[in-house]
């Protein structure tokens, strides 16, 4: 068993120091982690490292960080690290990345927690292989932590226009975003890529899609 110690000097920003700690947990769920241990209060904290207690001094929950805690807590849960085949140093593993991304598998459930280390807003698609049926999505950074949910999935017109089967994503800067999705076909390799948004053709072939899907992922 691997259990992460875990503390941290606070930015100043709650909404921030819960991004962080969002990145924290699942880069040591991604490494083999099967808890985590972190300061109740501020007086139970290594001197000058009280960002990630989840109480204040009077025992309230303290705002995003305790949210963000509890939502990772739920959404890891029995998650199991894939490899990342694809990756670029400007988006994947590396700590210098501009947008770090792990994937993980549940059950018949892709996750991709994906997070925006630059100061700017990037738009971003990732291609899987196997359809989702519906997605949840979390989302911890400036705006807070919040939920959303697409009971019923399709593929965008972005998606048509690319003729491929891609998500989109729009990270503000900081954002950390986790996606789950109940897939059609579950499989360790369910993610192919995350990558910039591509250019959309003015001119899009919506009958060519399935024809693409099939090429790119040709049955057994």
């Amino acid at each position: 068993m691997f259990f992460a110690d875990l503390a941290a000097r606070s930015t100043g920003v709650a909404e921030c120091d819960a991004a962080l700690l969002a990145r924290t947990l699942t880069g040591c769920a991604y490494q083999g982690a099967t808890g985590w241990t972190i300061a109740a209060r501020p007086d139970d904290a290594p001197e000058g490292a009280d960002a990630w207690t989840l109480f204040d001094a009077g025992g309230r929950p303290r705002g995003p960080v305790a949210q963000a805690y509890t939502e990772l807590s739920r959404e890891l849960a029995g998650a199991v690290p894939v490899g990342m085949l694809r990756e670029t140093p400007e988006i994947g593993s590396a700590p210098t990345a501009a947008i770090g991304f792990r994937p993980f598998i549940r059950g018949d459930e892709g996750i991709l927690a994906l997070w925006n280390n630059t100061g700017a807003q990037t738009d971003l698609v990732f291609e899987v292989r196997t359809p989702p049926l519906d997605v949840h999505t979390l989302s911890i950074g400036p705006r807070g932590v919040w939920r959303s949910y697409r009971g019923s999935f399709t593929f965008s017109p972005e998606a048509r226009a690319l003729s491929r089967p891609v998500l989109a994503v729009s990270l503000e800067p900081g954002e950390f975003r986790m996606l789950s999705m109940q897939l059609a076909d579950p499989l360790v390799g369910w993610l192919s890529s995350v990558e910039p948004m591509p250019k959309i053709p003015r001119e899009s072939a919506p009958a060519s899609f399935g024809e693409r899907w099939r090429e790119r992922f040709p049955e057994n």
